[in-house]
């Protein structure tokens, strides 16, 4: 299972939300709850008022998702907002491999 999570920067934030990405969401990420594999993508496709990137991050078990959906990421995507308020907006979606 992947864990994607979308987001759009106000370019005045862009610098401080990439360190922000790289220093704090994805390791606490992979320490919370195990999540492994980080893609930090920067999205191409034009976007109004702002930029794109997505972090997707693999589980190893829909319970590694349910934990990381239910009590780990609210916590920092709180922490997100107290330190970038309406500047960075996102979305998050959990996906699974087609056989």
């Amino acid at each position: 299972m992947v864990v994607n999570t979308t987001f759009h920067v106000e370019e005045s934030a862009e610098a401080e939300f990439i360190e922000w990405i790289k220093t704090e969401y994805i390791p606490e990420a992979q320490e919370s709850v195990k999540l492994h594999s980080p893609l930090f993508m920067r999205i191409l496709t034009p976007m109004e008022g702002g930029v794109g990137y997505a972090v997707q991050l693999q589980a190893m078990s829909k319970a590694h998702v349910e934990t990381w959906i239910d009590s780990e990421q609210p916590r920092l995507l709180s922490a997100m907002a107290r330190k970038f308020g309406k500047k960075v907006m996102f979305f998050t979606t959990v996906m699974e491999k087609v056989k």
